[in-house]
């Protein structure tokens, strides 16, 4: 069984050419990674509030409202990549979980839908799973190609600019985590999601129609607050249980394992 040390060291930079980090530090080697791939130089600074707070700033200038403008947001916002990746370290136990489900039912094909700095592709493919990553065009999937590159990882990677109607082919498992609350349609998605899934294939969703709140007491607004007003969370979970069988959650219950009826 796999552990998380074992998934860290999946995640650390392969010494290629010039970019070269020796360190046991996820976050000081993602930090490095950024930096390199994307030739800026940012601050190491690893508060993950102080990135959400950027971002937060970034939104209420911009104030985007119509789905193009939300897409727009997301292709420039270059402060998601440190906040992901800070995201992603502290969180990398749900990693774990997720890599045991898709061994329970024995898939191999994976979307990840939304899949920010790419790490569970970079997981996947090294632990000989077949993982599609899919993301808004911008400056998050450049740095995403990059890391794959400079890993010597072959992963198919589906760069976006508008909504999608439909996907590229049949999947055992889609994950979508923290996607949908920030989207303007997102039933409609899972019916996409739907048909494009394997018999008896999963979904592997995470989403929380609630705006954060970090130490500073300020609220992050990316969580569209239409679905709050709208019930969107009942909506989904009416869809879900049409047509698939909750098998599994988290300790939190948070992330949760569907499969196709």
């Amino acid at each position: 069984m796999i552990d998380n040390n074992t998934l860290r060291k999946l995640l650390l930079f392969t010494p290629l050419d010039k970019f070269k980090i020796f360190t046991k530090d996820l976050n000081i080697d993602k930090f490095t990674e950024i930096k390199n791939i994307l030739n800026i130089d940012i601050e190491n600074n690893f508060n993950i509030d102080y990135w959400r707070l950027k971002t937060t700033q970034e939104w209420i200038t911009e104030n985007p409202i119509s789905e193009k403008q939300i897409i727009n947001f997301y292709k420039k916002l270059f402060y998601y990549i440190p906040e992901l990746s800070l995201w992603s370290n502290t969180n990398i136990g749900y990693y774990k979980t997720y890599i045991e489900w898709l061994q329970k039912y024995s898939w191999k094909t994976v979307l990840d839908y939304g899949g920010g700095i790419g790490d569970i592709s970079i997981i996947l493919k090294q632990l000989n799973f077949n993982p599609t990553h899919l993301d808004i065009n911008g400056v998050l999937c450049k740095y995403v190609k990059q890391r794959f590159k400079h890993r010597n990882l072959d992963i198919n990677t589906i760069t976006i600019s508008k909504p999608i109607k439909q996907l590229d082919k049949q999947y055992d498992c889609i994950i979508c985590l923290d996607v949908l609350e920030h989207i303007v349609n997102p039933l409609e998605l899972l019916k996409i999601f739907t048909k494009h899934l394997t018999s008896k294939g999963g979904l592997i969703l995470k989403w929380t129609f609630t705006n954060h709140q970090n130490d500073d007491g300020v609220y992050t607004p990316l969580h569209l607050e239409k679905h709050i007003q709208e019930k969107t969370n009942k909506q989904l979970l009416t869809f879900l249980n049409e047509h698939y069988i909750l098998t599994d959650k988290t300790w939190n219950c948070f992330d949760r394992l569907w499969i196709k009826k």
